[in-house]
């Protein structure tokens, strides 16, 4: 049995239809968005006003499931310093509460923005966060190098098996979406079907890294199915790889389609993401 954290969001909904597709038994915890219909009939419970800074409440979800054996943290980690309690305090109350229950597998969902300014801009593994001491230039960079030192942690002192995946800007096609970069394909394609013209807010020739929801589904079950022997990288640690594109390369696309879509390249528009 799975726990799914973060279930109500883009991946998490793409993840729990993946996992119980193929017969796993999910508990999707989330904070107040319940799962789509769909979903609900699939998993085996729901926790809603699902809360990881208050430890009591997760243990009783371990003691009410005892057959967990995998916890999958999808929540995103917060940009901003001050959600540090939410996004590590949370890892540490998780892993704590996995050690109680001995759960052992934990996989982790990363980002690209975790590399940071410094880090190679070609070829640049998963491998390169662990390798790397100097801390990030950003409050959310040095959150998530402080939830894979816990994971680290964990797995050295509980014969524990976490690994974590490093992903690429998302694309998907859910009714709302966030404010990163790549949000930017959404919101055309949006103004496009609805006629109107699009201020696009990055460089028309500035190539960016993208994943479509399902194919990181389908890599984060890849992950997890790996026997531990056959995972070579330090502390279990992938790059998912996506493609890259730039929004001259996708207006084109949309023109294919629908040739009366216009856009106007502003950078000045971007929103901080």
């Amino acid at each position: 049995m799975s726990l799914v954290i973060g279930a109500a969001g883009a991946v998490g909904k793409r993840l729990i239809g993946a996992l119980t597709y193929r017969g796993d038994n999910v508990v999707a915890a989330m904070r107040s968005t319940p799962l789509p219909d769909h979903l609900q009939t699939q998993v085996a419970a729901q926790v809603m006003n699902f809360d990881v800074t208050d430890i009591t409440s997760l243990r009783k979800i371990f003691k009410r499931h005892p057959e967990i054996t995998t916890v999958w943290n999808m929540n995103v980690v917060r940009p901003r310093a001050t959600d540090e309690e939410t996004t590590v305090g949370g890892m540490k109350n998780l892993l704590q509460v996995m050690a109680e229950y001995r759960v052992k597998r934990m996989i982790l969902l990363d980002s690209i923005a975790s590399f940071g300014a410094e880090a190679p801009k070609t070829g640049c593994t998963a491998r390169w966060l662990t390798e790397q001491n100097t801390n990030s230039t950003s409050a959310f960079g040095n959150q998530k190098k402080e939830c894979r030192a816990l994971m680290k942690k964990f797995a050295e002192e509980n014969d524990g098996d976490t690994r974590f995946a490093v992903v690429p800007c998302l694309l998907h096609s859910e009714g709302v979406w966030g404010d990163g970069l790549t949000s930017y394909p959404l919101d055309a394609l949006k103004a496009a079907v609805e006629g109107h013209p699009y201020v696009c807010p990055v460089d028309a020739d500035k190539h960016l890294p993208m994943i479509y929801v399902d194919d990181l589904a389908r890599g984060l079950l890849d992950l997890t199915d790996t026997p531990s022997n056959m995972l070579f990288e330090p502390e279990h640690g992938y790059a998912i790889p996506g493609f890259s594109a730039s929004a001259r390369d996708i207006f084109g696309e949309i023109q294919k389609h629908i040739p009366e879509f216009e856009y106007i390249i502003d950078p000045k528009n971007r929103t901080p993401a």
